[in-house]
């Protein structure tokens, strides 16, 4: 699985941090392009939230509110590639992030959300893979140690 820092370590995809950058250890499950005034509603913990800003107030206590209450839902970050329509993030925004430990990233509004989608998306099916192929050895050795070792201490040895 990716955490937000792999993100950011990505060049191609030219994210940077806003605030928050204590939370890039953070692992991103899914991505989820989002421009609800109320997005906590609509994703789950681990979702990186993509938006062009549209949805998020232009006032800055209610923009820190805003974050406090999507930090709630525990996502892994907030990724902002300003549109046209967006509010600049104010202080209050950003200094909530960094107390909550909340990345907020910054992108290019040129930047195709389904870009940054297809590489979380690879690393969740990855890491899939990587469990499946774990769990198929693990059975492998069991199942082998059930017929070679009548002993349960032995198979648990060879486990």
């Amino acid at each position: 699985m990716i955490t937000v820092d792999g993100l950011v370590g990505i060049r191609s995809l030219g994210l940077s941090y806003l605030a928050g950058a204590a939370g890039g250890h953070r692992l991103v499950t899914w991505a989820h392009a989002v421009d609800l005034p109320d997005p906590w509603r609509w994703v789950a913990a681990g979702n990186l939230i993509m938006t062009v800003g549209s949805g998020i107030p232009h006032d800055p206590a209610e923009q820190a509110d805003w974050l406090a209450r999507l930090a709630d839902v525990t996502v892994s970050a907030l990724v902002v590639a300003p549109g046209p329509a967006a509010p600049p993030l104010g202080a209050p925004m950003l200094a909530m992030a960094e107390t909550r430990m909340f990345p907020v990233l910054a992108a290019s509004f040129d930047l195709e959300f389904v870009k940054l989608s297809r590489r979380v998306i690879e690393n969740v099916l990855q890491a899939q893979r990587d469990g499946f192929d774990a769990s198929q050895r693990l059975f492998q050795t069991y199942a082998a140690a059930l017929r070679d070792e009548p002993d349960m201490a032995a198979r648990l040895d060879i486990l």
